[in-house]
């Protein structure tokens, strides 16, 4: 049994490697199609080119969901014979109660993280600082028109962006792991390679490093209980959109030289968040007894077994940093190369071994 444990996590780590593979060459792609976009398509004025910019953005991160998701379940289809609600897209009558749920973790795990989300807030504003985005989102001299719709493709661009986060860490990652060795497993694995992955994955973070990943860390928790909850993208979606949302107000403010007023939303946003904890009591207790279901239900190992294959991914991680150090800008042709390699390699030798059988 234990032989046979060690072969299907070794074959799952393998499968992992080469999606994640598969999912940096897609957005590499991405970014150099949008970037190549001429300046004339976004608009001469500033404002036109700024909100062009959001609608091109909305309509990557959507096209870039659907790939993911087609990637990952034409793996999982052929392998294990997997359809699109095995990946979290499920439509039921419960989907409301879900949304809920993605609320009320969301606002719990705001109040849990606030302290951290105080220290590093001037941190994140220098990251976001220098984009005209950012930087002049607010100024006075663009029509109110601009500003709504501003924000509305910004929301739309960080829902897109989140949702294909969560088709494949929670839809794919944890419920594959989930599945074939046990859901304490799938949580640990997945919810710290996504958290801690950030520190490798963002260059950009290296002065707040260590606390922005462990911010994400703890977000990564939130999305894995709420999936282990409910089996559904929309509870996870919820939360990661409004968790990114709702994290750019304030950073605009406070750019924009009104440090209070960024401050002000910040502790209005949690007492928003005692309030509907409150309200959602029920849901609190529910949330309460179902993750200590996940932690101590399936006993240490399971969850020791999570983290020691959570190594493997974030030294993948790391290495992916050390060689977009090295070799994106210098030979980004050749980092291509590489990722399609090792995916290739890893994928192929992952179907070495079918598992025919649906849990």
């Amino acid at each position: 049994m234990g032989a046979n444990l060690n072969k299907k996590a070794v074959f799952h780590l393998l499968e992992f490697l080469g999606l994640y593979s598969i999912v940096f060459i897609i957005i590499g792609l991405f970014h150099l199609f949008f970037a190549k976009i001429p300046p004339e398509i976004l608009g001469r004025e500033k404002y036109h080119s700024i909100l062009s910019e959001r609608v091109f953005s909305s309509l990557k991160w959507f096209i870039l969901c659907f790939l993911i998701t087609l990637v990952v379940w034409g793996v999982r289809r052929a392998k294990g014979r997997w359809t699109l609600r095995d990946l979290g897209y499920r439509i039921h009558e419960s989907w409301g109660k879900d949304i809920w749920l993605g609320v009320i973790i969301f606002c719990l795990f705001y109040l849990i993280r606030l302290p951290l989300t105080i220290v590093i807030f001037p941190g994140r504003a220098e990251l976001a600082a220098g984009t005209d985005f950012y930087n002049s989102l607010l100024t006075s001299s663009f029509p109110l028109l601009f500003i709504f719709l501003s924000f509305l493709f910004m929301a739309l661009s960080t829902l897109g962006a989140a949702f294909w986060e969560e088709v494949f860490w929670r839809g794919y990652v944890q419920t594959l792991f989930s599945r074939k060795i046990s859901p304490a497993t799938g949580f640990f694995f997945t919810a710290i390679v996504f958290g801690l992955g950030h520190f490798f994955n963002r260059p950009d973070w290296e002065k707040w490093g260590i606390l922005l990943a462990l911010s994400a860390l703890i977000s990564a928790i939130s999305f894995g209980i709420a999936y282990y909850l409910t089996g559904s993208l929309v509870s996870v979606a919820v939360i990661h959109f409004m968790g990114n949302f709702w994290s750019d107000y304030p950073l605009i403010v406070y750019i924009n030289r009104n440090k209070k007023g960024a401050y002000l939303f910040i502790a209005l946003l949690a007492i928003l968040s005692l309030i509907a904890c409150l309200l959602g009591r029920k849901r609190v207790q529910q949330l309460w007894m179902k993750t200590k279901e996940l932690f101590a239900g399936y006993g240490w190992k399971m969850a020791l077994a999570g983290i020691l294959l959570c190594i493997v991914g974030l030294a993948y991680d790391w290495g992916m940093g050390w060689l977009r150090a090295v070799y994106q800008k210098e030979n980004p042709v050749f980092f291509g190369i590489i990722l399609i390699v090792f995916a290739a390699v890893t994928l192929g030798i992952s179907f070495a071994y079918k598992d025919k059988e649906r849990s």
